[in-house]
């Protein structure tokens, strides 16, 4: 088995760069969480699936590409009922999903804490 088939990622979407980049761990999200999104500076508002998370950034699950750089205000639950938070994040790659959707892999303004990638989780 080949790796980018062990990882199920488009073959032109694996590099060695790229598996050399992710010095943090990744957590898959199981719940995959609806969060909202806004898209700066037109603040236009999406929702998106959270998939993973790492210490500094998430990866989303979207209906489209979006242009590497954007910058977005993600809205994710917290722990408490009724309370979330807004973090600032920068897009840094779209791959196509294998059935439908586009990963957005998108690096953090600040890094969670152990208390919010539990949360997450």
């Amino acid at each position: 088995m080949l790796l980018h088939e062990f990882l199920q990622l488009p073959e032109e979407a694996l590099s060695l760069a790229d598996l050399e980049r992710r010095s943090q761990p990744r957590f898959i999200c199981y719940r995959r969480p609806l969060v909202r999104f806004l898209i700066k500076p037109s603040f236009e508002s999406h929702r998106a699936f959270l998939q993973e998370v790492s210490p500094n950034g998430v990866r989303l699950l979207f209906t489209r590409p979006l242009d590497v750089g954007t910058i977005l205000a993600i809205q994710l639950p917290s722990g408490y009922t009724g309370l979330s938070h807004i973090l600032s994040a920068q897009v840094k790659y779209a791959i196509p999903e294998q059935d439908h959707g586009w990963r957005l892999g998108c690096r953090l303004s600040r890094s969670f804490t152990d208390a919010e990638l539990l949360a997450l989780r």
